[in-house]
């Protein structure tokens, strides 16, 4: 039985050839690519595919798909990529957090896709800002960001257009973390979006991830320090350090109670 790789492994050739300094007219075995496989093996611990492709100059389409394929060796997800890189970097898992918050966060020039549900909001209302928009909308991530860092979902995924929806500032802060939709069915989108068809609905049955208590101390602190007050008509939720408006005092108007309190 021949040691030599059969010649049809023109890719894995042709790599194997050029790690290892190998002449054109040089024949390749099974040995030199084990060798191969266990210096890249190595280099994943620190770099990227891309990384790697670009330190070698070796021209193939998807040289990760190249590295599981063809070398059988396995990625690392892009969570732990990230995670990985700041560890390295002498960085918290806040750090890949924020990180992979980034690489999710939508680039697009909001007024320019007018398929993206909920662009008549846009257009009715304007961009959110906290200080001259209050009424505005915001790009919602359908599939929520953190959704996707807890189950390692490629961030180009979550910042794919087919991923956005545009929602009252109000409505967005109420949705908090949930989900909309299932990543199939955002899978399905990115198809559909491909094909320059339309969109298919959001239902927006949100899926509710549970609040980890670090969130809950952390909304229990905020809470701690606004109060509500009124002037009859509407409620408003400002912070204790702030001073009353004209014509409010502490409180809640009964029939708003059940009303969200409109931020200031």
């Amino acid at each position: 039985m021949t040691n030599i790789i059969p010649k049809n492994k023109h890719a894995v050739i042709r790599f194997t050839k050029l790690v290892l300094n190998k002449s054109y007219l040089d024949t390749v075995t099974y040995e030199d690519v084990d060798q191969v496989r266990d210096l890249i093996s190595q280099k994943l611990q620190t770099q990227s595919p891309k990384d790697i492709q670009k330190f070698y100059n070796f021209e193939y389409s998807d040289f990760g798909m190249f590295i599981k394929k063809c070398l059988g060796l396995k990625l690392k997800t892009s969570k732990e990529a990230v995670t990985n890189f700041y560890a390295k970097m002498g960085r918290t898992s806040c750090d890949a957090k924020a990180k992979y918050r980034e690489l999710c966060s939508f680039t697009f020039d909001p007024f320019a896709i007018t398929k993206i549900p909920g662009y008549d909001l846009l257009i009715e209302n304007g961009i959110y800002h906290p200080h001259h928009n209050l009424n505005g909308v915001c790009r919602d991530h359908i599939v929520s960001v953190d959704f996707g860092w807890r189950n390692d979902i490629n961030p180009q995924i979550l910042s794919h257009p087919a991923n956005c929806q545009f929602l009252l500032n109000s409505d967005n802060s109420k949705k908090g973390n949930a989900c909309s939709i299932s990543v199939l069915e955002l899978e399905r989108r990115i198809y559909y979006w491909n094909l320059s068809a339309d969109l298919l609905p959001v239902a927006n049955t949100h899926k509710q991830l549970p609040k980890t208590q670090e969130h809950k101390d952390k909304i229990s602190l905020s809470n701690s320090n606004k109060m509500n007050v009124t002037n009859g008509c509407v409620n408003l939720r400002i912070k204790k350090t702030d001073l009353i408006p004209d014509g409010f005092k502490r409180g809640l108007t009964r029939k708003n109670k059940n009303k969200a309190s409109e931020p200031v």
